[in-house]
Formats: structure tokens, sequence, C-alpha cells
């Protein structure tokens, strides 16, 4: 799962970042930042925004992504942005450390217009909300971020529901007020963690798809204020109904960006046939042709049954060695990873990294008695799954439903339908 909330830096230009491009007071701030201090960089005039930048297209960008501006009203040039998140695709083994949750991301700090600029080309949108905070707060804000710019204390430990683009702003911006914010939480909804990310991936794709296998019931309790301002729009929404200094929080929003009809088209892309739920669909419905094929081939007057059998092989080692790879990363996750809410999945209940074994055993002369036993346990296991979901333990998609639902048949003909042993070597 891409923790998208902060990936949206990686979209820009690699250009942007040349030193061709870096004007030299840039380059000097960050070059000194271990020894300098908000009082001595910026003036007394400070204005402090948070930015929120809308979604994209593609996986990492579904959720937006949050930054904060510091303005110097009476210094122009000191106008940067610091946005915390920021990692590349070419760190060493990447996919096996995000795998993992050996998310390792660190605040950056860019040129404001440059980071407006690389939004502008993506096509996203971008608003500004300045925060009504008193001289002293706004240096303690510039303060903190400068504290956490140095070298020593940029990097750290992402956490997508818990420590990520949205929730450090929230916090350091709280600290700098030393908690005088009062935030109005009426216009909250009930929700869960799952609820959220499947608005954001537009349930039904297969992001939405591979998200929901990989977690588990922590994602299904209810969560209130301090957990729905993991989304960056949500985090926007929170400030917007705040008050600080006995005024809103807010003193002004401006939309810097609109979203391209490109883009735009792009993100509402219309349902394929190749989506989840139309190919489930049309899986089950061959998995229930090949069972109703195999009871009358099972008839004495079948006339077909080595062919039945032979069918039924084929279909079960596509979907048990497909099934038995996303056991294995749904299990990794269970076993292996950092990720929150992975552990606890009830989906590590019916899908069994041993289906890899059993796809290549039912073509083998292992006795009947193995193969009944392994999808007996399996249809038992299917069982439990069912009646936990219906008790609301954990929500499942129809399209995890309908996964279930062909492995659930699948084991019904290995149960009562695998007489013989093995596929005869004459038969055709």
């Amino acid at each position: 799962m891409k923790n998208t909330c902060d990936a949206s830096f990686l979209c820009e230009d690699n250009n942007l970042f040349s030193m061709k491009k870096i004007i030299s007071l840039l380059v000097a701030f960050l070059v000194a930042i271990p020894y300098l201090s908000a009082q001595n960089f910026f003036s007394d005039s400070l204005e402090v925004s948070l930015l929120t930048c809308g979604q994209g297209p593609d996986a990492y960008e579904r959720f937006g992504h949050t930054a904060i501006r510091i303005h110097d009203l009476k210094q122009q040039q000191n106008d940067l942005v610091f946005h915390y998140g920021v990692f590349s695709f070419n760190t060493p083994f990447f996919v096996w450390r995000f795998v993992k949750g050996e998310t390792d991301y660190q605040l950056g700090a860019q040129e404001t217009h440059r980071f407006i600029e690389g939004y502008r080309r993506r096509g996203l949108m971008m608003f500004e909300q300045k925060l009504s905070l008193n001289q002293a707060q706004t240096s303690e804000v510039a303060r903190l971020l400068i504290e956490n710019y140095a070298p020593q204390n940029r990097v750290y430990r992402y956490n997508y529901f818990f420590d990520n683009c949205a929730t450090r702003p929230f916090h350091l911006i709280g600290k700098a007020c030393q908690n005088e914010i009062r935030y109005d939480s009426l216009w909250l909804e009930p929700t869960t963690y799952r609820t959220l990310v499947r608005n954001k991936t537009h349930s039904g794709t297969w992001l939405d798809f591979g998200i929901t296998l990989a977690i588990g019931m922590g994602a299904d309790r209810s969560i209130g204020l301090e957990q729905q301002i993991f989304l960056p729009d949500y985090l926007a929404t929170a400030y917007e109904h705040a008050s600080v200094n006995g005024q809103p929080l807010v003193a002004s929003t401006d939309t810097l960006l609109t979203i391209s009809p490109e883009v735009e088209k792009l993100i509402n892309a219309p349902k394929s046939i190749l989506d989840p739920l139309p190919l489930l669909s049309f899986i089950l419905c061959l998995a229930m042709i090949l069972l109703a094929y195999r009871i009358k081939q099972n008839k004495p007057e079948g006339k077909h049954a080595d062919r039945a059998l032979k069918l039924s092989n084929i279909f079960d080692t596509i979907f048990l060695f497909t099934t038995g790879i996303v056991a294995v990363i749904i299990w990794f996750l269970l076993l292996g990873s950092e990720h929150p809410t992975v552990n606890e999945n009830l989906n590590c209940v019916w899908l069994w990294p041993t289906n890899l074994c059993f796809c290549a055993l039912i073509w083998t002369k292992i006795p009947q008695k193995v193969h009944r036993i392994y999808f007996l346990i399996n249809f038992a296991a299917l069982i439990i799954y069912f009646a936990c979901v219906t008790s609301g333990s954990q929500e499942a998609s129809p399209e995890v439903l309908l996964l279930a639902a062909i492995l659930l048949l699948r084991c019904i003909e290995r149960i009562f339908f695998n007489e013989k042993e093995t596929i005869p070597a004459n038969a055709k």
C-alpha cells in the first residue's frame, strides 16, 4: 500500500532541483541551516500558511499532500515551503523497505514559487489557508521547522495513518500555539480508516482491492478528529472549523491552482470490465459452470469425467497459484511489516500461502484423502471468515467476498468430487 499522502513531492521535474535553478539565497539557507535560528534568518513579520494539494491520478497521489508556507513579509525573498514525507524511488532497496514498512522519509524545504510550479506543471489543485497566528506563534512555527530540518532531525520513520505529511504539521502548529487551538468537531461524521481510504482510492479499482485485502480489523474501528486529519483535505477542513487567539484560525483561503480537465478525467476514469468486480464476477460464474459440469460428469452416465477433471485442474492451478501469491504478500505484511493496521487481518484466515504447493500437487498421485483434508480445512476457514464478516469484525468489499466465494466453490468440488487422483496419461 503506497503512502501517497506524502509522495506528490516526487513528481516534480528533476530539473526544478538542478543547481542552475536554485538561487543563491536558498543554497545559502540550506547549507547554513544547522547554524541558523528562526530569529536570525526571518524578520519579526512572518505569515504562516497551510498549503493543501489535491489528489492526482497515480496511486501515490490519491491522498493529496500538505505543506507549511513561511512567508517573511519584510524580506520577501524569504518565502519557503516545508513539507514532510519526501523520499526517492532511487533509495537502495526502496520497494523492499517500503513493503516492510521501513519508510524513512524526511522533511523537505523549497522556494514557494518552485513548489507551486511543480504542481502547476502536473495539473493538480492547490489552495492556501493563511493562519491567524500572533508574532510569537509564527516565530515558533518557523523555529520548529528549522529545528526539524537540521540534518540530525529531518529523517523520520513515516507512518501512513499516524505520522505523515498532514499529521506532522497538525502537531507542529499545535505545539507552536501551546495547544491553544480550539477545534469544532460538529462537522465530523462517524467513519473508519478503511472508509476514508476507499473514498480516495475509488471503490472497485485494483488499488482499492489491494488495500482492502492488506488492511485488517484495526482499519474498521471508529476514528475521531485527530485520526481523520491524516488526510490533507480533512486537516484543511479541521482548520476551517478551528479558532485561536479568540478568532478563526484561518484568516483567509486562496485558490492557488485548479485541477486541469485532463487530470480530472484521469482521476474519474470510467469503470472497466477488467476491474476487480466484473472480472471476479465472471470467474465466479466460470467456477459455477465447472462445478455443474463436474457434477454432471460424475454421474454413471457421464462420458467425459476425465475431461471435467482436467478442466477443473487447469482452473485450480491458475486460481490457487494466484491466491497463493496474494497470500504470501498478506502474511508477510501480517508478520513482518511495520505498516499500521495490517495486523489482525482476517483475510489471513482463508488466504494461505500453501495454495502455491497445492496448485502443483493436484496433478500428482497423492492420496485423495490429502486433497480432501486440505480443502475441508480451507472450507471451514472460509465459513469462519464469512461469519466474522457478517458479525462486523472486519469489513469486506464485494470484490473480496467474490474472491472468497470462488475459493469456497472450489473447496466444495475438491471435497465431494475428487474421485480420480490424477489425469490418466491418455486423457484428452
